[in-house]
């Protein structure tokens, strides 16, 4: 049960990463993952 809970972590994190990059791709700053270097973004946005 505990692999998979962490194999089930990995597979999010990678399709969260997969999204975020799709969202950089389209210039749609996500407010719920900060990413380096966008902290200007983000200052805007807040």
């Amino acid at each position: 049960m505990s692999t998979q809970s962490r194999h089930r972590i990995s597979y999010r994190d990678a399709h969260l990463a997969h999204i975020e990059e799709g969202m950089v791709v389209l210039g749609v700053p996500d407010p719920d993952r900060a990413v380096p270097g966008d902290s200007d973004v983000s200052e805007g946005l807040e």
